[in-house]
């Protein structure tokens, strides 16, 4: 079997934040970066195929910068950044769009935008009136998944004009940061 691979806006939307994030001091980071990481980032194309490592290596340094072991705030950190990932790939347009979707229709195209942007793995995604749940399979290799994808899908639902209100994050840890079944809750208030 091989390595799972994400398409390439997932990568380099992730060092996106990292520069943000760590504005003056982002120069030094990526220094610090694998030469394989370096070179992808020199000529990253949005829609070809990267190895996960490459988004992996990343989502570890966020979480060093967050301070390490803590998982709250490398939890934060790592919503932040999944947020911000779905912002940069949401145009004007696709805007408007999710305004006009509902959670139970986003929770069903989940799973193929998934199957879009990852070589492997399965996402499981379940909808009612007031949460959503995802839970990821066969996704080894890709540190902190669970964590930055609570951002991206928060982002998508305060598109629709949801107000999170609870994020519930299982089987995730900074020490564990890829456990097979991570999955998490996202509740809003029901108006």
């Amino acid at each position: 079997m091989s390595e799972l691979q994400v398409r390439g806006y997932i990568v380099s939307t992730t060092a996106s934040y990292l520069r943000h994030r760590m504005a003056d001091q982002h120069a030094k980071v990526f220094a610090n970066l694998s030469p394989s990481l370096r070179k992808i980032l020199d000529d990253i194309k949005p829609a070809q195929w990267y190895p996960v490592a490459a988004v992996s290596e990343l989502n570890r340094v966020i979480v060093a910068e967050a301070g390490g072991n803590v998982d709250e705030r490398a939890r934060d950190e790592l919503r932040k950044c999944g947020n911000h990932m779905a912002h940069e790939a949401t145009n004007t347009f696709l805007k408007l769009f999710m305004k006009m979707l509902t959670p139970g229709l986003f929770a069903k195209k989940l799973p193929d935008l998934w199957s879009r942007d990852c070589s492997g793995g399965r996402l499981v995604v379940s909808a009612d009136d007031k949460k959503l749940s995802c839970q990821f399979f066969d996704a080894a290799g890709y540190d902190h998944l669970g964590a930055v994808a609570t951002g991206y899908v928060g982002f998508a639902l305060e598109a629709m004009g949801k107000k999170i209100d609870k994020v519930v994050l299982r089987d995730w840890s900074v020490q564990q940061p890829n456990f097979n079944g991570v999955s998490f809750d996202l509740v809003w208030s029901v108006s």
